[in-house]
């Protein structure tokens, strides 16, 4: 197993930053495939269990008049030779799903010995048209032939439920092994799928879900210390080296930044920690960060390489000169990209965090605020509460008590349009967010007389959140009344989350 050593001290930083120009270390990360998730399930491999997904559409039965929305019939009928001689149900669901640099046909079938669990609590006719996609039939050895692989069943009972509206079915199906190509490069790999189908009186759709099964794992040794790393296929594509950045084709109604399905990679993951993470925000805990040119370890930053199948990770000490940001807030994680890709920082007790330099952009960040919180219930006879007790108090009188780990954080994202900061050699700038909050309300015309109200609660810099806990629980819903010009009430209720 390679090492790479971290130096200690200002002169032992800068000839490492010299040696490294000509000198990088390869590390070798192992496949692992993921288990059927269950309460025994490691918190790590629950996190990056959790990834985005490769999503395939189909209108099984259109509204008259209305053409037919099936993406994936055309490329599959380029790639396939052989299918069943016979589908059980009327309208099969076939698509293709891109797996490293290989296109794989699949389709979705009628399992006759399914027993579903099912629920009607309106007219049973709907079932009628509603497509029961228990079956898969995927093309695992890629020769576009169906008929030679071993279909795969559900690996549960369906939900089969029908309301007056509408019918609908829902399967899961258990972890497919498959052979995959990369660049060149055979690999192992696994992946699952579900499938969620509709009816109405009208027309019918199904929506399929590919999600990756398979993960990369080693270590490298840090200060003398082992340090996991985790390597996970977030997009689901069968590539592991897949870079993040910023989305700007996607345009989002809070004007903020919406960050590109790249790959993510785990350093030094504590289980301790992660309680309250969320595997799609990598500010939600330390070890996560999104896969990019530059890896932050510890405040050091280096140049990274992945191989498209995952197996090796090169790492060179960046020669990059750094300078600082800062923030009043402390507790910090925060993401910032520019084109040099995107960066985890973290903020010391005085708030800074080095940075590479360059002209840099905020993402998104986290405030934890759970040591603070603790702090100051320890001593608030002689302390004020915390920002984010202060925040959470704005918006509601109480907090329901939780067990365990009692964790007080606030997320948000950054805008779009956000003005850069310049990073310099050797200096601090401000990077601008957080407190003081505004609390902003927007009105909406929603037909005669009506109107729909929405709550943000908006940072220094702009930046939206999207998240907020206090002592290990959601804020109850804010309430809000409107009066009209005499003082009267006019209207009152609650914001709903989300």
């Amino acid at each position: 197993m390679n090492v790479l050593r971290l130096m200690i001290g200002i002169g032992a930083i800068v000839a490492l930053a010299a040696v490294s120009v000509a000198h990088a270390e390869t590390f070798d990360l192992e496949l692992k495939k993921l288990g059927t998730p269950s309460s025994s399930t490691p918190v790590i491999e629950r996190m990056i269990s959790s990834t985005s997904y490769q999503r395939f559409y189909e209108q099984t039965r259109t509204q008259p008049g209305v053409t037919s929305t099936s993406p994936g019939r055309a490329e599959f009928a380029k790639i396939i030779k052989k299918e069943p001689a016979k589908y059980v149900c009327k309208s099969p669901f076939r698509g293709v799903a891109t797996l490293g640099t290989q296109k794989f046909c699949f389709a979705f079938d009628t399992n006759p010995d399914a027993k579903d669990n099912e629920r009607v609590t309106g007219d049973k006719s709907k079932m009628e048209d509603l497509q029961r996609y228990s079956r898969l039939y995927f093309d695992a050895n890629c020769n576009g032939d169906l008929t030679d692989d071993t279909p795969i069943d559900a690996a549960a009972a369906g939900s089969v439920y029908s309301s007056a509206s509408s019918a609908y079915a829902n399967y899961t199906f258990p972890t497919v092994d498959v052979t995959i190509e990369a660049d060149g490069t055979k690999m192992d790999y696994a992946f699952r799928m579900s499938i969620y189908s509709r009816a109405y009186s009208t027309y019918s759709y199904a929506s399929a879900s590919l999600y990756a099964a398979a993960y990369r794992t080693g270590e490298i040794t840090v200060d003398g210390k082992k340090v996991s790393v985790y390597l996970v296929d977030f997009n689901s594509n069968g590539r592991f080296d897949d870079l993040s950045g910023v989305d700007n084709s996607i345009t989002l109604s809070d004007g903020t930044a919406y960050p590109k399905q790249g790959d993510m990679i785990w350093v030094d993951p504590d289980p301790k920690t992660m309680v309250y993470a969320s595997p799609y925000d990598p500010t939600s805990t330390d070890a996560q960060q999104y896969l990019s040119k530059m890896l932050n370890v510890g405040g050091q930053f280096y140049d990274m390489e992945i191989s498209p199948s995952g197996d090796k990770l090169t790492l060179s000490a960046s020669s990059k000169p750094v300078g600082h940001v800062s923030n009043p807030c402390k507790g910090y994680r925060a993401v910032v990209y520019s084109d040099q890709g995107m960066l985890k920082i973290s903020g010391d007790e005085s708030g800074k965090a080095p940075l590479p330099t360059g002209e840099w952009r905020l993402l998104s960040y986290t405030l934890d605020g759970t040591k603070a919180a603790e702090e100051a219930a320890e001593t608030a006879e002689e302390e004020g509460p915390s920002l984010l007790e202060t925040l959470a108090n704005a918006l509601t009188a109480s907090t329901p008590a939780v067990a365990g780990p009692r964790p007080t954080l606030v997320s948000a994202r950054a805008k779009r349009d956000a003005p850069a900061i310049q990073v310099r050699e050797g200096e601090t700038v401000a990077l601008p967010f957080g407190t003081p909050y505004k609390l902003m309300v927007e009105a909406r015309p929603r037909g005669t007389g009506t109107a729909s109200l929405s709550l943000k609660i908006v940072g220094v810099g702009g930046e939206v959140c999207n998240n907020m806990i206090v002592k290990g629980a959601r804020p109850p819903k804010p309430t809000f009344t409107i009066t009209g010009p005499d003082g009267k009430e006019v209207a009152s209720g609650n914001f709903e989350y989300g």
